[in-house]
């Protein structure tokens, strides 16, 4: 639709190369994007400015992916913003504990561009459509 705005999209992982590369695979394809070192950090965004989706790595220091998916889908706040989590883990455990958190997809790292492009689109086109 013309003169839509461009989704934004939070960024969560630990690791300053993830969050760039993610970042310039993400911005050329017109997405607005914003980054968070921390689930704590991620936290305080998202409930500032909620974004329209959050990619969140599962191995964070501290909090945890899984965790802060927990977090968000708890507060009133940002419980309808949905997340993407990142891992490098690709073990049917670890995929089911993190959509069990309330994540509507799982990537598994290293990232391939165009099953990002596509769960993207898709959990945005889902999140946006009428309930």
């Amino acid at each position: 639709m013309a003169g839509a705005r461009p989704a934004r999209i939070l960024i969560v992982d630990d690791e300053v190369d993830n969050r760039e590369l993610l970042q310039i695979m993400l911005e050329w394809r017109g997405f607005h994007i914003q980054t968070a070192a921390s689930a704590e950090e991620a936290l305080i965004r998202a409930a500032a400015e909620p974004p329209d989706l959050m990619l969140v790595d599962l191995m964070l220091p501290g909090i945890d992916g899984c965790q802060l998916t927990a977090a968000l889908k708890e507060d009133e706040r940002t419980q309808g913003i949905p997340v993407i989590v990142l891992s490098a883990m690709n073990d049917s455990v670890t995929r089911k504990r993190a959509l069990s958190t309330g994540a509507e997809a799982y990537l598994t790292k290293p990232i391939d561009r165009s099953e990002l492009y596509e769960q993207v689109q898709t959990v945005l086109d889902t999140a946006s459509a009428p309930k």
